[in-house]
């Protein structure tokens, strides 16, 4: 087992590369260059939109935060929040989403929560999230999810649900244990706030879509993202370069837009999720370890190995 994971992260760096480079060379040739332009000054010239809607980005990781700590009692609001956005620029610096294994990582260093215990909990949100995203997707778009997953849809759903009833049932043998006191592996709360936190997620990209000239609602918007979503499951490039725009661009055609503006409104929101990523990444590895040397919490001060 050792021997292929060895061998899986030893090729996921040379297919990473190459797929980034491909969504470059990509993006040169097809990109409408004036389109973009103008979608940015669009979104220059209208900074109280431009920071609301980052805001709304940043409050779906703090929803999803906030599950985590209500499957998870003993994990802290700010580790939970610090181990997403860790991940979160993890999966936009590594190939494959590799950096989905920093949330687990971090959520036991940093909030000292048994390593099964966090594992589960990421498994089970995280198959909710997908599960979520797809949900939306069928229901204010089914239509375009047809034309641009085809069969392929199904096939995703299947692996987010498989991977939330995976999630549940170790969350539950863990909360039988005798170190799974508190552990609620709940299914309904944990599928609304999914849900919200997508939602809160699509006002940006709702608003890159209007800066870039496109004649979309939000619930469209939903189904962008959704659809963006369920690509990025099958991503190779760090931050699903690639598949994002090719995903979000075949919705947005799907929905009616010319393919210059769709890749525009496509780069922008990507770009905008990028830098949220990596400054929230940053700022999640600084931050909360200053605060913790200046007030170290009861679980803080055990290694998860003597719980």
């Amino acid at each position: 087992m050792n021997s292929i994971l060895r061998r899986a992260r030893a090729l996921a760096w040379p297919l990473g590369i190459v797929a980034l480079a491909a969504s470059v060379v990509a993006f040169a040739l097809t990109a409408d260059l004036g389109a973009l332009g103008a979608t940015w000054r669009s979104a220059a010239s209208a900074p109280a939109e431009l920071v609301a809607a980052l805001a709304a980005y940043g409050l779906a990781f703090a929803l999803r935060a906030l599950l985590w700590t209500r499957v998870v009692p003993a994990l802290r609001p700010s580790h939970a929040l610090t181990a997403i956005h860790v991940s979160l620029a993890g999966n936009h610096l590594l190939p494959l989403r590799l950096g989905e294994a920093l949330r687990v990582t971090t959520a036991v260093r940093r909030g000292g929560i048994p390593v099964h215990t966090a594992t589960a909990s990421t498994v089970m949100l995280r198959g909710a999230d997908l599960v979520a995203a797809l949900g939306l997707a069928a229901l204010l778009g089914p239509d375009v999810v047809a034309a641009v997953a085809g069969p392929g849809r199904w096939l995703v759903l299947a692996l987010g649900a498989a991977i939330w009833f995976g999630g549940l049932v170790w969350l539950r043998r863990l909360a039988r244990g005798p170190l799974g006191a508190g552990l609620r592996a709940s299914t309904v709360p944990v599928a609304f706030g999914a849900a919200g936190a997508w939602l809160l997620e699509s006002v940006l990209v709702w608003r890159a879509a209007q800066w870039a000239g496109l004649e979309i609602g939000l619930a469209d918007a939903v189904v962008v993202t959704s659809v963006t979503i369920a690509a990025q499951a099958i991503a190779i490039a760090p931050g699903g370069i690639g598949t994002y725009e090719a995903a979000a661009v075949g919705a947005y055609v799907a929905l009616g837009a010319e393919a210059g503006e769709a890749l525009a409104a496509a780069l922008t929101a990507h770009a905008l999720t990028t830098g949220y990523a990596l400054l929230g990444g940053a700022l999640a590895v600084v931050l909360p370890g200053r605060l913790e040397a200046a007030r170290p919490g009861p679980l803080a001060t055990q290694s998860p190995r003597a719980r």
